[in-house]
């Protein structure tokens, strides 16, 4: 029997796959219908599990759980994407952007400086909605007299 799993990915490809029975989980559902296929007999020897990418799985230990109930697992290419997960960043900057933005924050002067140069590069990008707020820059940059060490940016 060929069996599809699917993890946050859409619905739609099923088709495509040629299965006889499918689990498909999302974030909230936190794998249980991959526990049930598993543990709860949805898997016997000599079935075929069905994936999208091996990520789907949540790693090589599964795949060899899976393999150790006698199944193997297939893994099919297909031109579906994950589903995007929670809402993409509202404001983006590039590493330049947000060095002349830190000494503009830094800086003595008027803090609305800072807001108002950030609101004309949101622009340029076409990015609307207003500036990052007072918090939004704390939160990166650290507070404007620098006693306290911003956060580290997450490498891209």
């Amino acid at each position: 029997m060929r069996i599809a799993y699917l993890f946050n990915r859409d619905s739609k490809k099923i088709d495509d796959m040629n299965v006889d029975r499918v689990y498909a989980d999302t974030d909230k559902t936190k794998r249980m219908d991959r526990g049930y296929m598993i543990d709860k007999g949805g898997i016997v020897a000599g079935d075929v599990v069905v994936v999208c990418g091996l990520k789907d799985l949540g790693g090589p230990r599964i795949q060899r759980m899976i393999e150790a109930l006698g199944a193997t697992v297939e893994v099919v290419e297909t031109d579906d994407k994950k589903r995007p997960q929670g809402r993409p960043p509202r404001w983006v900057f590039t590493d330049d952007e947000m060095e002349l933005l830190a000494v503009l924050w830094y800086h003595a002067g008027d803090p609305n400086l800072v807001f108002e140069r950030s609101n004309q590069m949101l622009l340029a990008k076409g990015i609307k909605g207003g500036p990052p707020n007072r918090k939004w820059f704390e939160r990166r940059l650290g507070p404007r007299d620098g006693s306290r060490k911003p956060e580290k940016r997450k490498a891209k």
